[in-house]
């Protein structure tokens, strides 16, 4: 068993604030015990000994400062420089340009989920590319239950991957296809191979990076832009006591000797991209907002390197007007991970919806990488508190001309030729489970499922109050029977090999996501 333990060393610099998390303190130097080794630094304990809680924090502390971030960018997309400073963005908001409650996040999150999620279940680009694909098609990892804000060349890519093209092979190649939608998703890739890759080459460190940019974006100058930044976050994570500045100068460094050294046209572009001294002397009329890869990383670095706080770095890349979300979605992400989950104010991490999904991920992308379950407040058992969760709870509910006693009949009689639905109508649970065995019925699908749950809450205001005070725990039903995809998970190895999410939590929380937006609005 590891024992952590603190020397103070400060230096002559002990003086001065530091806004940044308390990870490494002004100068603490970590000493890490076990039977056989001591640990003297920070970097050495990130690649040997991965079991504290600083690191299982990273990936919230980056995910995390992505969401708030482009929840805070998301009502401001497109405005233009001028209008920002008139009307600065100072506080997260709902609506105005998407037209979203105020703490929803769009593309940027979504699909910086995706990858995390994917990751945790191994480095797969057509899994990846699967949970894009359910993302745009069928609203998964939404902030509540809307896809918006998707790119042009992300949804080309997933069209080809749907028509049947290899995931690596989905990606723009051409030099117009330089948009921010794979540098906006890059956290997870980058912390994950941060986290799991302990060779000197840079090239090597970086190939898997330029695969989850090309399922999507395969030019070089965007797969630059994503080298930058997961050598930015290798550099801090690295050393934390170091200047901003200096941990960005050497990413440029390793940078520009890598990609020149690179098979390919790297070098070609290379002179696009300013050291970051120069880009710190850069004015917000001097940088180009509108969602263009280069423009996003300078815009994102400029931030992160001109302010001393997540609060102030965020909001200054968003009052540059254009991208909003995506320009402060990527200075959120480095600026999470240097100050800190704990950096945010509490009011915007309060405001942001679905965090339950976000924790999810997080946890299982911990549980993967690391080694290490982090306990996630969940609702695995309808009962006690929750057993109005269940399909058997008694509650009437109307649903094209029949009054249903309960969820379960309603959802049978979804699945059922029209004229043998009122058959369910008077029966309870057991009951409507056996008519629907016995009677001609089609695939049970998730969009009936989310019909009659959403009938349900809807019409039933003492239910829908008890929803809602759910809220934040995730909801996943775990039974001891038979796995069933749309009423639990069992405890069979392959349901827990394969950490099994069934359709009824997922439909319970997407509604509740969607009861809480409507209450917003009123």
């Amino acid at each position: 068993m590891l024992e952590r333990k603190a020397v103070d060393v400060l230096g002559s610099d002990a003086h001065r604030t530091d806004h940044r998390r308390p990870r490494v303190q002004g100068g603490l130097e970590y000493i890490f015990h076990n039977t056989h080794r001591e640990y003297g630094n920070r970097a050495a304990f990130l690649n040997a000994e991965r079991m504290f809680d600083m690191n299982e924090r990273i990936i919230y502390d980056g995910l995390y400062g992505l969401a708030v971030a482009d929840a805070l960018g998301v009502p401001f997309e497109s405005e233009t420089l001028e209008n920002m400073q008139k009307h600065p963005c100072i506080d997260m908001i709902g609506f105005h340009h998407h037209n979203q409650p105020k703490g929803s996040w769009s593309d940027d999150t979504s699909m910086s989920l995706c990858v995390a999620d994917s990751l945790s279940k191994g480095y797969d680009l057509t899994d990846m590319m699967k949970r894009f694909s359910s993302w745009y098609n069928h609203k998964e990892y939404t902030a509540a239950g809307r896809t918006f804000d998707v790119g042009r060349t992300c949804r080309r890519a997933i069209i080809k991957f749907q028509e049947g093209f290899p995931a690596e092979y989905c990606g723009d190649r051409t030099v117009d296809g330089n948009g921010n939608g794979a540098l906006m998703r890059t956290f997870p890739i980058a912390l994950y191979q941060c986290l799991n890759f302990h060779d000197d080459c840079i090239s090597d460190f970086l190939l898997p990076i330029h695969e989850v940019s090309s399922m999507t974006h395969a030019h070089e100058i965007g797969l630059i832009c994503c080298g930058l930044f997961s050598l930015m976050l290798k550099e801090l994570l690295t050393d934390s006591n170091r200047s901003l500045l200096d941990a960005a100068q050497s990413a440029y460094s390793k940078a520009m000797s890598t990609y020149r050294a690179m098979d390919g046209d790297f070098k070609e572009y290379l002179d696009l991209f300013s050291e970051p001294a120069e880009i710190m002397k850069k004015t917000a009329d001097m940088l180009p907002s509108w969602g263009y890869a280069l423009n996003t990383w300078n815009i994102a670095l400029w931030s992160l390197l001109t302010t001393e706080s997540y609060y102030d770095c965020v909001l200054k890349a968003i009052n540059i007007g254009g991208d909003t979300d995506t320009n402060a979605a990527v200075a959120g992400a480095l600026a999470g991970v240097y100050y800190g989950k704990e950096s945010i104010p509490a009011e915007w991490i309060d405001a942001l919806l679905n965090k339950p999904l976000i924790d999810a991920v997080c946890g299982r992308f911990n549980k993967k990488i690391l080694g290490v379950e982090k306990d996630v407040d969940v609702i695995d058992q309808f009962n006690g508190k929750y057993a109005f969760l269940s399909m058997k709870t008694p509650v009437q509910i109307r649903m094209n001309g029949y009054c249903y006693q309960n969820l379960a009949a309603a959802f049978y009689a979804q699945s059922c030729p029209e004229n043998l639905r009122g058959q369910f109508e008077y029966v309870d649970a057991k009951r409507a489970r056996k008519l629907y065995n016995k009677q001609p019925h089609g695939e049970r699908t998730e969009e009936q499922l989310y019909e009659a749950v959403k009938a349900m809450y809807e019409q039933n205001p003492k239910e829908r109050k008890k929803l809602l005070d759910t809220a934040p725990l995730e909801i996943i039903f775990d039974t001891t029977g038979s796995h069933d995809n749309v009423f639990g998970r069992c405890r069979c190895k392959d349901c827990l090999d394969k950490e099994y999410r069934n359709l009824y939590g997922k439909v319970l929380m997407q509604v509740r996501g969607e009861l809480q937006c409507s209450e917003i609005q009123e």
